[in-house]
């Protein structure tokens, strides 16, 4: 099986800095390459040139689209009248930048909704249902089979739910 791997961008919405910005968006590589993600610890550690930073920016916010992407010049242009005209602008966009990489190499998970009840991807359930459902699945584990049912997690004495927990994490981990 051939497996291509893609560019995988995401916008930097700029109306989340001022919604005068509108539509504005910068589209962001964050699946970057090995020699990418050094340069850019290396520009973390100020170990790079400006023309280097400008770059690697360049290079960054230039997978997406055709009419999306960035030269060097532009780079400059923009930290140029942003120093000038917006200080806070280039900061905000380098700090999402990074941001947006270091989720994606965190591998970020985002919330699963089935039918209106909500998992936290930590297993909180924001649903009492979903609750009792997985307290139940939890303390079944524990004791080897079905011994409750979801209806039944609210009368158990708060002992057992904790030693089932303990049980469930020890062997899970």
């Amino acid at each position: 099986m051939k497996l291509e791997i893609p560019k995988v961008v995401k916008p930097i919405e700029l109306s989340e800095l001022a919604p005068e910005f509108g539509e504005a968006r910068i589209w962001v590589w964050v699946n970057l390459t090995v020699k990418l993600l050094e340069e850019y610890n290396a520009m973390l550690r100020k170990e790079l040139s400006d023309e280097q930073i400008k770059a690697w920016f360049a290079e960054v916010w230039s997978q997406g689209e055709e009419g999306t992407r960035w030269t060097v010049e532009e780079v400059a242009e923009l930290i140029k009248n942003s120093l000038e005209n917006d200080p806070v602008l280039w900061g905000w966009l380098t700090k999402r930048t990074g941001e947006l990489i270091r989720e994606h190499q965190a591998k970020k998970k985002k919330d699963f909704n089935y039918g209106g009840i909500t998992l936290k991807v930590n297993k909180k359930a924001t649903d009492e249902t979903l609750a009792r459902i997985l307290r139940a699945r939890m303390i079944n584990y524990a004791l080897g089979g079905a011994v409750v049912g979801p209806g039944d997690v609210d009368d158990l004495q708060e002992e057992l739910v904790e030693g089932c927990r303990v049980i469930t994490n020890a062997i899970n981990s």
